[in-house]
């Protein structure tokens, strides 16, 4: 998924500069890209380096594999890196042109060499369905599947058109009907053809896979022959699978020709009134049909017993891996390797302050400022390696600790005021900053309050246009360049191309949408609908009384009850917004709402709606204090 994500069908350079770029940048906090042109300006790093690192990538590709019961990868399917040519050459581009390679000297992929940590490389053995995707059982079990709902599909077809013929001759053919009648005769005898197509093509595949598995299972030699796992010669096996190819191509070269043939009669017969059409549609049908009989005329009318040819069922990849990537692996997550537990622990603690420890998340080199708390993150990534790289670990202590409990208020006036001379720009961390929740997290929250939030895991990629109608978790929408969510776009979402450390904004736009947009005004409505049931359960509860909403309004949407103070303002709200809906001179002011059910809802609910939609607007619901 990390090396699919760049991926640049156009241009492989592009690819892989940028699977160097961000492989460094986001595990060892290196800007190796900037060793692409020349040596590094600042950093032990030369050009010939970063051509060794992009050396480790230049054999891979990548593939997407069928899922269970999802033959077609363009709806869903899981990425896959593999070596497609083991043998890739490297070389290094004077001055970074792709179009000015050193073809004189061959680069062998390699490491850094100041980080001096171990690397070794090791080719590695595939397993079948590594090197032969096709004859994997998902896949297997996904195409029998296609191939037998095709075959009972046009079963079911025959039957139908037999059972129509049945009726008709059970109740007598009138003579002036004879042409319907002929009509289901032809459409019977090309179901029929349909029906013979079907099963030989099912049987044509299961004669292959059977093949190929026995080609590529455990073999052994007896007298010159070899045998599948079962003791059955393969020989019979390829036979039986050429066999069946020859039926299936003969079937369908028939079904074409008789297909071909009905089209070239329908053109004849057509009443088109325009001679230079009707001759034209003649023409394409009648050159259609020869095509097709030319191609069952190739294919012998009887096949070769002694054949063992047939077609493979896909396409057979290199049986080993380079290993590169594996060793690249096991070298970034090295316990002598420096760099990628502190990177680690800096993302970390980015996404529970808002603050990292290293202000520059992706460069860890020699022109990054040598950080304030650095002990601290010193010890916490030796305690990540000594963990067994436990993350869970790292946030159970970072959430369990005096520093991320710090108040951000001014509770204890004194110690803040004291503690803001020393340390103004909270660079020890002895308070909590007020961050606002990224994009994502902003419209889940809106959906996990309302109880409308679908929480079900995995998928492929939805629609980004789909944000107001599919309630997934964000992270779930295609995020490119050309297509963003326009609301997650407002609260900054990350960028499409990486996503190191995200630039708060604060932009009018924002409240807009959240009090606006058909999605915020909706799930209010839900929101409101669902304190207010809650509330009706409560036995001091009165109707007129919303003491209890409002408490359960606050609670829901901003963690803690309302003050005295917001209280009262709630309720008095209430009042008088039920007041103005009631108003019938007033709501000529509404009439232009975008939600339609804005319309249908009664005074009390437009009013609960409203009072949802400003606690959405509240400061403290985007905001972690």
């Amino acid at each position: 998924g990390f090396l699919a994500r760049n991926y640049h069908k156009s241009n492989r350079n592009i690819w892989l500069d940028a699977t160097v770029e961000h492989t460094a940048k986001a595990f060892l906090g290196l800007t190796l890209n900037c060793a692409k042109c020349h040596d590094h300006k600042y950093d032990p790093i030369s050009q010939s380096a970063y051509y060794q690192f992009r050396a480790l990538f230049e054999p891979h590709r990548i593939r997407t594999d069928q899922l269970p019961g999802t033959p077609d990868v363009e709806k869903d399917g899981i990425p896959r890196a593999y070596d497609e040519d083991p043998e890739a050459a490297t070389y290094l581009y004077v001055r970074g042109n792709e179009k000015n390679p050193l073809k004189d000297s061959l680069i062998a992929p390699a490491v850094p060499e100041f980080l001096d940590v171990p690397f070794e490389i090791q080719p590695v053995d595939l397993p079948l369905e590594s090197y032969y995707p096709e004859l994997s059982s998902v896949v297997r079990e996904n195409m029998l599947a296609s191939k037998q709902k095709a075959e009972k599909k046009a079963i079911a077809k025959l039957q139908s058109l037999l059972e129509q013929a049945d009726k008709a001759s059970q109740a007598g053919q009138p003579v002036a009907d004879q042409k319907i009648h002929e009509q289901l005769l032809s459409e019977i005898e090309l179901a029929s053809s349909e029906v013979r197509v079907a099963m030989a093509d099912r049987y044509s595949f299961e004669a292959r896979c059977a093949a190929d598995l026995a080609k590529h299972a455990s073999q052994s030699a007896q007298e010159g022959e070899e045998f599948d796992s079962k003791g059955q010669p393969l020989k019979s096996l390829s036979g039986r699978a050429a066999l069946a190819e020859f039926s299936y191509k003969r079937a369908q070269g028939t079904h074409d020709v008789l297909l071909k043939h009905r089209n070239y009669a329908s053109a004849l017969a057509s009443k088109e009134k325009d001679k230079a059409k009707r001759e034209a549609a003649i023409k394409t049908a009648d050159e259609a049909l020869k095509k097709a009989q030319a191609s069952l005329d190739s294919i012998p009318l009887k096949p070769d017993s002694e054949s063992i040819q047939y077609t493979a069922l896909g396409k057979e990849l290199p049986h080993q891996s380079t290993g590169r990537r594996l060793a690249l692996g096991k070298w970034i997550v090295h316990p002598e390797n420096p760099l990628t537990a502190r990177v680690a622990i800096n993302h970390i603690w980015l996404r529970h302050f808002g603050t990292p420890l290293v202000e520059n998340t992706f460069d860890f080199g020699m022109s990054a400022p040598q950080p304030v708390l650095l002990e601290l993150l010193d010890w916490l990534a030796a305690e990540l390696i000594s963990s067994g790289w436990d993350m869970k670990h790292i946030h159970r202590m970072i959430l369990t600790s005096e520093t991320y409990a710090s108040a951000s208020d001014e509770s204890d006036l004194a110690l803040y005021r004291s503690n803001a001379a020393r340390d103004p720009e909270n660079k020890l961390f002895w308070r909590a900053n007020v961050r606002r929740l990224d994009a994502e997290e902003v419209r889940d929250s809106l959906l996990a309050v309302s109880r409308s939030l679908d929480e079900s895991l995995s998928g492929p990629d939805i629609d980004f246009a789909d944000g107001d109608k599919v309630m997934r978790r964000s992270l779930y929408f295609r995020h490119a360049y050309e297509k963003q969510m326009p609301m997650l776009v407002l609260f900054d979402a990350a960028s499409p191309n990486e996503c190191y450390r995200r630039k708060p904004s604060l932009v009018p736009q924002q409240a807009l949408a959240l009090a606006n947009s058909p999605l915020a005004r909706r799930l209010a409505g839900q929101l409101a609908d669902n304190c207010l049931e809650e509330s009706k359960n409560v036995l001091d509860s009165t109707p007129e009384d919303s003491t209890d909403f409002v408490n359960r309004l606050f609670q829901t949407t901003i963690g803690r009850p309302p003050t005295s103070k917001e209280l009262a303002a709630c309720i008095a709200f209430l009042a008088s917004q039920t007041e103005l809906m009631s108003d019938t001179s007033s709501l000529t002011r509404f009439s232009e709402s975008d939600d339609p059910e804005d319309l249908t809802q009664t005074p009390d609910e437009r009013a609960r709606q409203s009072l949802a939609l400003v606690l959405f607007n509240h400061h403290d619901f985007v905001s972690i204090r």
